[in-house]
């Protein structure tokens, strides 16, 4: 209790109470359970169940690669587009969304991403306008959701 959870964004399959039938998994939540442990985010399906509404401060645009600006700890701003899912990082379970794990082999790890960098945009809406963790956490799974598979 007390320590950092994190959010992954690695994406394999389950669903979430009122979230549809391809729901993403309640990862962003407090579950008051007192676990540190990685808490996965996961989709079922490339495509948003129908009757799903994105959060109201994201508009997803499906078919788009995911555009994220992140902020390295020098300062320096950095443009990373990912073409598919799983892009392979977690993220620290707080604000500012900080990458704390980018996993061995993946989309994330080729395109440079460090660990310690913070989030700042996502498709282009800055993350720090979407309030908490929660929405914020909301808006990046949506983001990352909308992405085709990766081929193997």
């Amino acid at each position: 209790q007390g320590a950092h959870s994190a959010a992954q964004v690695t994406i394999p399959s389950c669903g979430a109470p009122g979230m549809g039938q391809a729901g993403l998994q309640h990862c962003c939540k407090e579950d008051g359970l007192g676990t540190s442990d990685p808490i996965a985010v996961h989709t079922v399906g490339a495509k948003p169940a129908s009757g799903s509404e994105p959060p109201k401060a994201f508009v997803a645009s499906p078919g788009k690669s995911g555009s994220f600006l992140f902020r390295t700890s020098d300062g320096e701003a950095v443009a990373v587009t990912f073409p598919a899912k799983p892009v392979g990082l977690d993220f620290r379970k707080e604000m500012p969304l900080r990458v704390r794990v980018v996993r061995e082999g993946s989309i994330a790890q080729e395109k440079g991403v460090q660990v310690g960098w913070e989030l700042e945009e996502i498709n282009g809406q800055n993350v720090t306008d979407m309030g908490d963790f929660e929405n914020a956490c909301a808006a990046l799974k949506l983001a990352v959701a909308t992405l085709p598979d990766r081929d193997s």
